[in-house]
């Protein structure tokens, strides 16, 4: 039997999904009536049902469920935006991804470090921390924007590769900066960019299966379908065609 603490855990998880899809659907509806980047009204309706304002929705930083949220979203944002990639055209524009996904982090990381320290006043070290950890911030979420404004294909898949490799480079900046802030000789960028290889490697073999898995799958079913259609075309042809009665 279940205790009344996982119970109620339960029913709050619950509620929980069910405001944040029934805003979420309202929402949409709008902007789709509007027709306006349904982006822009989820990050409103995001912070009306907020603590901020209507205190519907409050998900502290360290719960399991904000980590459930934010796994599911950017594991679905990713998912889609790599639907939407082309090699051919990827073929065309790796090295701008490359250089933005690596020396353009870098970059934003250390405009947005100096920035942070002449404006906020803070520490170099601390400043120049708080430039690393933004600096990948992801244009994933342009993807469903460019579903509605009409953007050349070209910039489109520029945007949505670089926003899937340029986490690793922010990580490896941050932590290193982290390290330097802490005073501990621990953090190792051979030993970071090894681990790095190691998980884009088992990523990439796993993605690999699971996705010939079900575009094997999706194949066979789209068979089945086929065969059981023609198979009742067939059936329908056999049969002789009724005779008609006189008036």
């Amino acid at each position: 039997m279940e205790s009344p603490g996982s119970v109620e855990l339960a029913k709050q998880v619950l509620s929980l999904m069910a405001t944040v899809l029934a805003v979420g659907t309202a929402f949409g509806i709008a902007a789709q009536k509007l027709r306006i980047p349904d982006v822009a009204l989820f990050l409103l309706a995001g912070i009306l049902v907020g603590p901020a304002v209507a205190g519907l929705i409050d998900v502290r930083a360290d719960s399991a469920l904000n980590q459930l949220i934010l796994i599911f979203g950017a594991c679905y944002i990713l998912f889609d935006g790599g639907a939407s990639l082309r090699l051919s055209v990827l073929k065309e524009v790796w090295i701008t991804i490359v250089v933005l996904a690596t020396v353009g982090v870098l970059i934003s990381a250390l405009i947005t470090g100096v920035a942070a320290y002449y404006f906020l006043g803070v520490p170099f070290i601390v400043a120049l921390l708080l430039g690393s950890a933004i600096a990948s911030t992801d244009p994933a979420t342009l993807v469903p924007v460019f579903r509605q404004v009409k953007i050349k294909d070209r910039v489109a898949q520029t945007v949505m590769s670089e926003s899937a490799f340029n986490d690793a480079t922010g990580a490896i900046a941050t932590f290193a900066v982290l390290a330097i802030a802490l005073g501990k000789g621990e953090f190792s960028i051979p030993a970071a960019l090894l681990d790095l290889a190691k998980q884009s490697g088992f990523g990439l073999v796993v993605g690999a299966a699971l996705g010939y898995a079900a575009a094997a799958f999706h194949r066979r079913q789209a068979g089945s379908r086929r065969s059981s259609c023609r198979s009742v075309v067939r059936e329908r042809n056999r049969k002789p065609a009724s005779p008609l009665h006189p008036a």
